[in-house]
């Protein structure tokens, strides 16, 4: 099974199979996939109450309320739903992904807490789908969406813990930002302001982190993105491509792909 990063889904994956339930247990209760793997991978948000995870070698780990939870397909381990002053109840969306060879993707090896505390938005987006897959007509498109936005939400956050995981954190806000907005052309300044710097030590601490001055960086982010448009869509035109990053017209931009990547972007594309 592949192991991918929420940010690395693309048009060669797919999405299937999203249905959501909200659980109800009673404290103690439990489910046993020991000696009968998980069908299917799948997020939990615990509501109310705790939860143990015992894994088929012994190992134990401990969950609770708020905790945003990932369930890899294929995974082996009993969950115990415990005492607490409520019932235990959880948020539960089970999914399918795969790439055009159709084979298997998740996004790790075990059950992983992702989120301590999730958001507002997480959780709405969870329940949309739990409320939704209660009648099947036209559920798969909008489960689909909604999913859609629910991972976009995770990339954001799997991003941001990777900048603020950096050796320089100062400049985090102004990565994330040109990252997450590829077609903006905000200010140097104005990203600046975003890290609470000066101008000239957002500059400095730039350099020194990523080797590059902000607008050198904007513009390989642009061009990596342009890489990526082009593998994964093969009828977009350069045009099109040009438009979508925000270069001023399309013979700038193919002049600025040439110069970073050494071949014009029509001979990249032909050669996918």
């Amino acid at each position: 099974m592949k192991i991918i990063r929420f940010g690395d889904i693309c048009a060669e994956h797919v999405l299937c199979h999203i249905c959501g339930v909200l659980q109800k247990w009673e404290p103690g209760e439990n489910w046993n996939f020991i000696g009968a793997p998980r069908p299917k991978q799948g997020f939990m948000y615990i509501c109310s109450g705790t939860v143990t995870v015992e894994y088929k070698g012994g190992e134990i780990e401990h969950y609770k309320k708020g905790n945003l939870l990932y369930i890899p397909q294929g995974c082996e381990y009993r969950i115990r739903f415990e005492k607490s002053d409520k019932n235990c109840s959880d948020l539960l969306v089970n999914f399918v992904l795969r790439d055009t060879s159709r084979e298997e993707c998740c996004f790790a090896e075990k059950i992983v807490c992702l989120l301590e505390n999730a958001s507002a938005r997480v959780v709405e987006d969870l329940q949309y789908i739990c409320e939704n897959s209660k009648s099947m007509r036209s559920a798969y498109l909008k489960n689909t969406s909604k999913f859609c936005s629910f991972l976009d939400c995770l990339s954001d956050y799997e991003e941001w813990d990777k900048l603020t995981a950096a050796s320089n954190r100062n400049i985090a806000p102004a990565l994330f930002y040109l990252n997450k907005h590829i077609e903006s052309d905000a200010s140097v300044a104005a990203l600046a302001k975003m890290c609470c710097m000066c101008e000239t030590s957002f500059r400095r601490a730039f350099k020194e982190h990523t080797g590059m001055s902000p607008t050198q960086y904007r513009i390989h982010a642009k061009i990596e993105k342009a890489k990526a448009l082009l593998a994964s869509s093969p009828e977009i035109s350069i045009t099109e491509v040009a438009n979508i990053l925000g270069f001023f017209d399309a013979p700038y931009f193919c002049k600025t792909f040439t110069s970073i990547v050494g071949v014009p972007p029509t001979q990249y594309k032909s050669e996918l």
